[in-house]
């Protein structure tokens, strides 16, 4: 099992500016002597995705890739959902807000309340056309869409309210705040 209080994870969404974000902080971080635990990489063949996001989770250190993707991803936002329930979220992750990412006013966060509205809304209407008998697994996926709903609004303006800085500024400092940040929670611990 990994040691949780010095590993640091990267949670981000599979899509292509999030993975060349993850990539140059990998390398940048490499450079320092730290590997980053990333799903991709790190997840063998038939291991349990959802125990590998729970690891992420109960972690001290995650960096967290926020994208458009990321905010609409059941993965991510169970990763990012089950960061909260691990308490000293604001402590534990290390964000990089992406451009796409619309978290930094009103009507954005709430585009995202709609989307996950809109994605149990679908789901319970697809759920009544047919038979409730046999529902192992959707239910859950059900539950997991409300309880996204739920929350999504307070981990988004928490979001807003940290100081993330840019993306490009990150790129162009070699992520330099990021691994300093890091580096001081790895001390602490």
């Amino acid at each position: 099992m990994i040691n949780q209080s010095h590993e640091i994870f990267v949670s981000y969404a599979w899509e292509r500016q999030s993975q060349e974000i993850v990539e140059q902080l990998s390398i940048a971080f490499k450079t320092k002597g730290i590997n980053l635990i990333k799903d991709k990489q790190n997840l063998a063949y038939k291991e349990s995705i959802t125990d590998f996001m729970k690891c992420i989770s109960k972690s001290n250190i995650i960096i967290v890739v926020i994208s458009d993707q990321y905010l609409k991803s059941e993965n991510c936002m169970f990763e990012l959902i089950e960061i909260d329930k691990n308490g000293d979220f604001i402590a534990r992750i290390f964000p990089l807000v992406l451009d796409d990412a619309n978290i930094y006013n009103a009507v954005g966060r709430l585009g995202y309340i709609h989307y996950w509205e809109a994605k149990i809304n679908n789901l319970e209407n697809m759920m009544k056309k047919g038979g409730l008998d046999n529902l192992q697994g959707i239910t859950d996926d059900l539950n997991l869409y409300k309880e996204i709903r739920q929350k999504i609004a307070k981990i988004t303006d928490t979001l807003k309210t940290i100081n993330n800085l840019t993306t490009n500024r990150h790129q162009q400092s070699n992520f330099e705040e990021v691994i300093e940040a890091v580096e001081t929670r790895l001390n602490e611990d």
